[in-house]
């Protein structure tokens, strides 16, 4: 999959600090993946804006059902996370080694982002932009069980990442929320 990937850095300026922005790619990763905005307002009608694992969570649950339509936000969801998630098992593969106290945490968080990875390519073909719209049960029976795979897979990563020694991420949480 080709696509335009924009790394933002907010408030920073001048030479890139290589260390810095590992951890705070790190830190970032751990915080939206526990990010609970508008988790109390799942149950309700309206349409809610969700992160990390409560993205993964709620999409895996509605197409849990034979019913459920396949619309916009399931295209845009697997077009950004197949694109961007797909990356976090080589970056974390290559900034191990810079980390000894945690470079077996890297690698075992790695493990389980490549499984994410292979699961958000399976759904492609079918929440994709190009997939059929409309209700597909037979579709819905194929995504459900990758999306709740994918979630408990990323879900891992992140709670390995986020009880990595102290140095890498835990200490910095606060730093950047």
């Amino acid at each position: 999959m080709v696509g335009t990937l924009a790394i933002i850095l907010k408030g920073k300026s001048g030479q890139l600090r290589r260390r810095d922005a590992e951890i705070a790619a790190l830190t970032e990763a751990v915080r939206n993946a526990n990010d609970g905005e508008n988790t109390d307002k799942v149950s309700g009608t309206d349409w809610v804006f969700l992160q990390g694992k409560a993205v993964f969570h709620r999409w895996a649950e509605d197409l849990s059902t034979p019913d459920k339509e396949r619309g916009p936000g399931d295209a845009y969801c697997i077009d950004f996370y197949a694109s961007c998630h797909a990356r976090a098992e080589d970056f974390l593969r290559e900034i191990s080694g810079n980390y000894p106290g945690a470079e077996n945490a890297l690698k075992n968080a790695a493990l389980y982002s490549d499984r994410e990875a292979a699961c958000l390519i399976k759904l492609v073909p079918l929440l994709h932009w190009s997939s059929p719209w409309g209700v597909d049960a037979a579709r819905n029976a194929a995504a459900h069980p990758l999306l709740r795979d994918a979630y408990e897979a990323s879900a891992t990563a992140m709670d390995i990442l986020e009880t990595a020694p102290p140095s890498i991420v835990s200490s910095h949480i606060d730093t950047f929320r």
